[in-house]
């Protein structure tokens, strides 16, 4: 693998654009053809751009005021790390979890490989848990499943 270039970051600034506005067109096009999307929390791949337009169609479905932040950038030979910070509104499913109507804000760490102005892998990994206490399915810490908000 080659180290990265200032036309790797472009991509990767694309794509977090084209996800700030819920653009699945625009995130497909910033993928390479046999790319590898790695959403870790949920257990799955998708490879190549029919699997990843799903992936992001049920995304932005579930999320359609996505708003992720860019918190720092991290570049180590050939990959790129965003720590960022993603807010939105749980309005549909998502990971089998029907909509709450409720806001989140998860930080997540993104690790890219860009190969000639292409993704070609990307890892997402977020705070699970902090989503699903915000989403209502998990109690908030130091509360027991059973024990009522006061």
């Amino acid at each position: 693998m080659t180290a990265i270039t200032d036309q790797d970051f472009t991509v990767i600034d694309r794509h977090e654009e084209a996800e700030a506005a819920q653009d699945v067109e625009g995130v497909v096009a910033t993928f390479g053809p046999d790319a590898v999307l790695e959403p870790k929390p949920t257990g799955r791949e998708f490879i190549g751009p029919a699997e990843i337009r799903v992936f992001y169609q049920d995304l932005f479905g579930a999320f359609p005021d996505l708003a992720p932040r860019l918190v720092h950038r991290y570049r180590d030979g050939a990959v790129v790390i965003d720590e960022l910070v993603f807010s939105g509104t749980h309005a549909g499913p998502f990971m089998g979890i029907p909509a709450t109507d409720r806001p989140v804000e998860v930080a997540a760490s993104v690790v890219y490989e860009v190969r000639d102005g292409q993704l070609i892998r990307e890892a997402a990994y977020w705070d699970v848990a902090t989503m699903l206490v915000q989403m209502g399915i998990l109690p908030p810490p130091g509360e027991s499943a059973g024990e009522e908000q006061r």
